[in-house]
């Protein structure tokens, strides 16, 4: 189960991954019970007395690593297998095997009713006799509109958090102008630099300073 990959998602996602998880099919669990008591329980019904035998059951009850975190209805109908094909009777070969409850259907997840499971023994083609059942599912639903509104809301946000963290600074004078410059005789003009954002626009060491003069001229 681990293995299996749903390729369509980006990244694949397991089959645990999903919501809701219904898994169907022929798990050829056996019941742990001689062939003439499971007959005998099968004439009379008793169906609760041959699924208290049944190994699926017992896992699922025992919360093993199998099929861990699904459920089961009660399958409240004969044993599905085997049949001779063609008929309504049970194994009559030399192997003679025990009828049991190979074909089931399980679900994993919130939200789900089992309404109904059946078996259907009218349908002869096969050495099993079919089984269905009827959900009742709750399947959450996205709010076209109030998705978009929540998606604009969060956008907007995100746009003004990243204005705030844009680099802001105010420099008190964009003009140098330096008069009757002369060999030698040094000139100091001053201009302040301030930052007046929320985040660090520019930090330099005096060795970061010196050593670009230097490399300008060397």
């Amino acid at each position: 189960m681990s293995k299996t990959k749903f390729k369509d998602f980006s990244p694949p996602l397991e089959i645990s991954e999903h919501d809701i998880v219904f898994w169907i099919g022929d798990l050829n669990y056996r019941i742990d019970l001689p062939i003439d008591t499971v007959k005998s329980y099968i004439k009379k019904g008793a169906h609760k007395k041959l699924i208290l035998e049944d190994q699926l059951y017992r896992q699922l009850q025992a919360n093993s690593e199998i099929f861990r975190g699904f459920e089961e209805g009660f399958p409240n109908f004969d044993p599905t297998y085997k049949f001779d094909s063609g008929t309504d009777n049970y194994d009559s070969s030399e192997k003679n095997r025990v009828p049991a409850y190979c074909d089931r259907i399980l679900w994993r997840g919130p939200g789900v009713k089992q309404l109904r499971y059946d078996s259907h023994p009218q349908l002869k083609i096969s050495d099993h006799k079919p089984v269905s059942s009827l959900f009742d599912v709750g399947i959450r639903v996205l709010d076209d509109k109030r998705f978009k509104r929540v998606y604009e809301d969060i956008m907007k946000k995100l746009d003004r958090l990243e204005n705030d963290h844009l680099p802001q600074i105010k420099i008190d004078n964009t003009e140098l102008i330096f008069k009757d410059v002369k060999f030698v005789e040094p000139q100091v003009q001053v201009v302040t630099v301030a930052n007046v954002g929320q985040v660090s626009c520019l930090t330099l060491s005096q060795q970061d300073y010196y050593a670009s003069i230097v490399s300008m001229w060397f």
